[in-house]
């Protein structure tokens, strides 16, 4: 299933885990489980090289509706201190840093008690450039990447994501802003619509060719998509 918020999301499986809110901190999982159920794990260990366009997080969406993922956090407590974890009203968070702690496997304390069912997952977005001025392939290159990380990691799975093929700016306040492509066989522009959003295409002819991209303003999210 596809969420779209400044992020593709995508949740992964239905598990029965704690989630009522005004909660004391609880013992919960261990780290290495909690890398596991967001997949972040499968993405940490490709080479950098084959994620460096790709910003992957995790994702939670509580079943009970009158819960806010927003509620949630996450506390992990490690030989250092404690580390805490925060969900946005999307329901993402950033797990990846925290890898950095796995070698002691620290349990994980989770703010909600037992009661509630939750879907955990994961969300991705692009990294790119903050512009004006970037190279196609640096503009379109996590797309690339995420399609094969999908292939190499989900394995027979691989069918059940959506094959992503465009990348999605969208700017702070609609204003016609522009995306020119600085292409061989002539230049290409695309214009923001009403709601302020460009949808550049993947074009594997304008990839190999990594002509320059000019964007008219600096974007305010981006995004992946399927078109």
């Amino acid at each position: 299933m596809m969420l779209t918020r400044a992020k593709v999301c995508i949740v992964l499986l239905l598990a029965a885990l704690a989630l009522q809110a005004h909660a004391q901190d609880r013992e919960w999982k261990r780290l290495s489980e909690f890398m596991e159920i967001t997949s972040m794990d499968k993405f940490l260990s490709a080479p950098l090289e084959q994620r460096d366009k790709v910003k992957m997080l995790g994702s939670v969406r509580p079943g009970n509706k009158a819960i806010k993922a927003s509620d949630v956090v996450y506390t992990i407590v490690h030989t250092k201190g404690k580390e805490r974890i925060t969900v946005d009203a999307s329901g993402t968070f950033d797990l990846a840093p925290s890898a950095r702690y796995l070698a002691e496997n620290p349990m994980v304390l989770i703010n909600l008690p037992e009661g509630e069912k939750a879907g955990y997952g994961f969300a991705v977005e692009p990294i790119i450039p903050a512009g004006p001025n970037m190279a196609y392939g640096d503009l379109t290159g996590g797309i690339a990447q995420f399609n094969a990380l999908i292939k190499a990691k989900a394995g027979v799975f691989s069918f059940m994501f959506p094959k992503l093929n465009a990348v999605v700016l969208r700017f702070a306040k609609p204003a016609q802003q522009t995306v020119l492509i600085l292409a061989k066989e002539g230049n290409r522009t695309l214009t923001a619509d009403a709601k302020g959003v460009i949808t550049i295409p993947m074009d594997d002819k304008l990839f190999a060719e990594n002509p320059k991209v000019l964007v008219s303003e600096t974007f305010k999210s981006v995004d992946f998509e399927k078109i």
